[in-house]
């Protein structure tokens, strides 16, 4: 019987304060128990190596096997103190790997904090636009990573059509760089009767809860519930 095909290794990378870490690894509240659930469907199909401050970050930055994604889940690396992990983790993006900022990355830092980091270090113009809780429905027009063609849309596979959840929105992002697209403005909240709540609002196609864009060879994703 053939071996099965190996799992791929992921990096995860948590640099936030200490008391952030001790609650996303007990998962004792709300939010680090989701993601302690999402990490355990994580490991059925990749080797996840953790790393939960600098040293441990740059071990991990500075084996010869290169990661299929590195997943970054609190602000603490923008903290200067963890400058030198950020540039290798941009390095990284550059020549062809993933990274995506999620979990708590988006609710643990400030606005003006956020939109620096993701200008200077990342060269993206993105920034924070609202925290909200509205309706937002996939955009079939955005671009995932691309395995076969540059129209391959099979980064769509498992993706709820509409997608609703209390989230930090980002702005100017590319078009097709948003998956999913607020129904109306994240500044306010509606209340939707009809197929309507199923079109993305024209004038909202920089606004998102979930980005994918390319980075140099690579891609940079953000997830702001």
């Amino acid at each position: 019987m053939p071996d099965p095909k190996p799992k791929p290794t992921i990096y995860q990378f948590s640099l936030g304060d200490e008391v952030g870490r001790s609650l996303l690894r007990s998962g004792s509240i709300f939010t680090f128990n989701v993601y302690q659930r999402i990490l355990l469907k994580l490991r059925k199909l990749a080797i996840v190596q953790e790393a939960w401050n600098n040293q441990e970050a740059l071990d991990l930055l500075g084996q010869d096997k290169t990661p299929r994604a590195i997943i970054i889940t609190d602000a603490g690396i923008i903290d200067p103190d963890n400058s030198n992990v950020s540039e290798k983790v941009v390095e990284y993006a550059r020549n062809g790997g993933t990274v995506i900022l999620g979990v708590e990355f988006p609710g643990n830092t400030n606005a003006t904090v956020l939109d620096e980091y993701m200008t200077k270090v990342w060269g993206l113009p993105w920034t924070t636009h609202s925290y909200n809780y509205l309706d937002c429905v996939i955009n079939t027009a955005a671009s995932g990573p691309a395995k076969n063609t540059p129209n391959d849309r099979q980064w769509m596979n498992g993706l709820q059509a509409l997608y609703t959840e209390k989230c930090v929105y980002i702005d100017n992002v590319a078009p097709d760089a948003c998956w999913y697209l607020p129904t109306a403005d994240p500044y306010y909240l509606h209340e939707y009767e009809n197929e309507e709540k199923w079109r993305a609002a024209a004038a909202k196609m920089t606004q998102t809860p979930v980005a994918f864009a390319p980075v140099g060879k690579g891609y940079l994703g953000y997830v702001g519930e």
